[in-house]
């Protein structure tokens, strides 16, 4: 196959992984075109639920949107996605939602609600959920202030032993 042949084969986003070697970078661009064309088909899609395959590309297009990989950054257009993969029962999406929550990017500051999604990812294992909720409760951030809660979940977390 050609170098022509395969650029043709792949889709190079603008911009994108400039500091890559040529082959890889038509490849990684192409398997990030695929993750957001599988996003935005699947989310056209009503079902009573999703693979984890689908959930998982739809927290990798907010975590795009978010950093701005392959797409402009956009936090809000990210907290679309993390909210239709949360609202799933999707941990890492659920985390990453309750982070815009937390620092009001893409939608309003919110401790409470940050609470809500972080308490949902954190009863699944989520390790970082753990510890940004015991955080909430160390500081009563969303919750009450609660030593006993907040030591609780820092052991979960394995913070502390």
């Amino acid at each position: 196959m050609t170098e022509e042949n395969d650029f043709a084969l792949v889709p190079r986003l603008p911009g994108s992984l400039e500091k890559a070697e040529p082959g890889a970078k038509r490849i990684l661009s192409g398997m990030v075109a695929d993750m957001l064309a599988l996003a935005e088909a699947s989310a056209s899609v009503k079902l009573p639920f999703y693979s984890s395959a689908v959930l998982d590309s739809w927290c990798q297009k907010g975590v795009n949107y978010y950093e701005g990989i392959g797409v402009p950054q956009d936090c809000t257009e990210a907290a679309k996605w993390f909210r239709m993969a949360a609202g799933q029962g999707h941990s890492e999406a659920q985390y990453h939602l309750s982070r815009c929550c937390y620092n009001g990017e893409g939608v309003p500051k919110d401790y409470a609600e940050t609470v809500k999604w972080l308490r949902m990812a954190a009863d699944q294992g989520y390790a970082a959920a753990q510890c940004d909720l015991a955080f909430s409760y160390d500081e009563g951030l969303g919750v009450p202030q609660d030593c006993a809660e907040a030591v609780k979940w820092y052991r979960k977390a394995q913070i502390l032993a």
